[in-house]
């Protein structure tokens, strides 16, 4: 078992509180017989939302080098990517940078990740996006910023 424990741009109320669990992010980025990409675990916050990504492969992968989650030097051109981005009130586009928690591969077929995304107060709409050329996965789920800001006490 591989604990890839990261932590790296999350605020310390959120990785030492629990938030208010929320299904504002519930997606499935890919589902076949051989790959199932899945959040599971929303919960909002004062200024964001954590979640965890569930993949469960038939083919053993390589987590530590297909999920390098910004470690340039581990990446390769079909690493697994997110990137998250909100639309704002006046209309403009602003990019989100996520945060790690970190992550456990139980084995080489099953990885769980857990990542926060700081929401900008004045935001009407958010995306997550999932690109994993190797696995040939590109899919982009929306955050629902009524129950965001309704569990968050906005």
């Amino acid at each position: 078992m591989a604990d890839m424990t990261v932590r790296r741009d999350v605020p310390s109320f959120a990785a030492e509180e629990s938030g208010v669990p929320v299904p504002a992010l519930s997606h499935v980025f890919a589902h076949d017989n051989d790959l199932v990409i899945v959040t599971t675990g929303c919960a909002a916050y004062r200024t964001g939302i954590s979640f965890s990504l569930l993949v469960l492969s038939r083919q053993a992968i390589d987590f530590v080098t297909e999920f390098a989650f910004g470690i340039a030097q581990r990446r390769h051109a079909g690493s697994l990517d997110l990137a998250a981005s909100a639309t704002l009130r006046n209309g403009s586009e602003q990019s989100i940078d996520l945060g790690v928690f970190g992550g456990d591969a139980a084995t080489s077929h099953r990885a769980d990740f857990r990542f926060w995304v700081p929401l900008p107060d004045d935001a009407d709409a958010a995306r997550v996006r999932l690109t994993w050329p190797t696995m040939q996965v590109d899919d982009t789920a929306a955050i629902d910023i009524r129950l965001f800001r309704h569990a968050s006490g906005e």
